[in-house]
Parts: structure tokens; sequence; C-alpha cells
């Protein structure tokens, strides 16, 4: 067996603020010292994680909503179409047999 040193490299280029603000939390939470995070629940300490989740299930969300209103409204707006066709082609068919249903005679 060879004793080979492997080196752990940690790589926080790719952060970003809300991983950096967790982090920040964390270190309070966890340090040494009595600070005001010390109280505070591991939900608030972990908030800065669940911020871009959070925020791409309120956009799928409002996406579906979006859509699920204009499907409604297409339905709507065809179903209407469809009765006043209706209407017109009986009023043709009358017209065409020769009875006019507005007579009052």
């Amino acid at each position: 067996m060879s004793n080979e040193s492997k080196k752990v490299s940690l790589n926080f280029t790719n952060l970003g603020f809300c991983g950096f603000f967790f982090i920040v939390l964390f270190v309070l939470k966890v340090g040494v010292g009595e600070t005001i995070v010390t109280g505070w629940s591991w939900w608030i300490i972990t908030l800065p994680l669940w911020i871009w989740t959070a925020l791409i299930l309120c956009c799928v969300i409002i996406g579906g909503l979006g859509a699920g209103l204009l499907w409604i409204s297409s339905n709507i707006c065809r179903s209407v179409g469809g009765w006043k066709k209706s209407k017109q082609q009986k009023y043709i068919q009358s017209k065409s047999n020769g009875k006019n249903t507005n007579d009052t005679r």
C-alpha cells in the first residue's frame, strides 16, 4: 500500500450571495460564543438555500395558473362561438324551409 496524500480543495467561486449568506449564518449559529443567531431555528439558518427553489416554484405556479386561465378562456370562447354558429345554422335552415320563426301570425 502506498501512502499517497490526497489534497482536498474547496471551490467557492460559484457560491453566490445566498450560499455566502448561509455560511455566515451557519458560522454564527454554530460558532463559539453567544450571538443573536444562536437562538434562531435551523429553518431560518437554511433559508438562503431555499430562496432559489421558492422562486422557481412560484414561477412554475404562476405560469401554470396563466396557462390554465388561457385554456379556460379559449374553451369558453370556442363554446360561445359554437353556440352562435348553431343558432345561425338553425336560422338559415328555417329560412330555407320557408318557415319563419319570428312570424306573429
